[in-house]
């Protein structure tokens, strides 16, 4: 999924982003209140082949699923070399 093109669609060009930033900020409330009802609750996180992992899904996630393309070991394998420079060890 590219998300993207969904955000920018009919979004007036002096509010640029708001989408983005409204579904990106939601999204972590949901997982917030998530955690919160369900403390031991352990979220495996796939988006888009690693592209919308930041710090702040990684405080509220574990990244083990990193790709819907499971299929490609190539692609999962540089999936995994990016993301090993920003998971802490």
């Amino acid at each position: 999924m590219y998300p993207v093109w969904y955000w920018r669609n009919g979004e007036p060009g002096n509010r640029q982003g708001m989408r983005e930033i409204k579904y990106v900020t939601g999204l972590y409330s949901f997982w917030d209140a998530l955690r919160q009802r369900f403390p031991n609750l352990l979220i495996d996180d796939c988006a888009s082949g690693g592209q919308r992992i930041d710090f702040e899904m990684q405080r509220r996630s574990a990244v083990l699923w990193r790709s819907d393309i499971a299929w490609d070991p190539t692609a999962n394998q540089c999936i995994s070399l990016g993301l090993s420079q920003w998971i802490p060890e």
